[in-house]
């Protein structure tokens, strides 16, 4: 059982109590994160994620693949991975996962792309 105090404090136990992403959990995750939590919430107010069948994608100046706890940038494999952290898609990721904030692309990434 998860007590009280400790969900107040944690902005995931929270976020997937809770489902919706206000402002007492950016809040939480700005706080957590620093800058990487203000993107990733950025990135989620502006619907810039989106979920292919294959995998997400977050959409800024490149497109960056986020595969569970893997993303294909560039802070992902200089720095954060090394230090055991995530980059700010995958944050925007596993927000997205919880609170269902993403536009849904009903088919695979590869084959999209093509057409665009």
């Amino acid at each position: 059982m998860i007590r009280e105090d400790n969900v107040k404090d944690d902005p995931w136990l929270l976020l997937n109590d809770k489902k919706i992403l206000d402002d007492e959990i950016k809040s939480l995750i700005v706080e957590k994160y620093g800058e990487k939590g203000k993107k990733a919430i950025e990135a989620i107010d502006s619907r810039r994620i989106k979920k292919y069948k294959d995998f997400y994608v977050v959409v800024s100046r490149e497109e960056h693949i986020v595969v569970e706890d893997y993303c294909n940038c560039k802070d992902f494999f200089f720095n954060a991975s090394r230090k055991g952290e995530y980059c700010w898609h995958i944050l925007a990721v596993k927000i997205a996962d919880i609170t269902g904030c993403y536009d849904r692309i009903d088919g695979w990434y590869h084959e999209i792309e093509r057409i665009l």
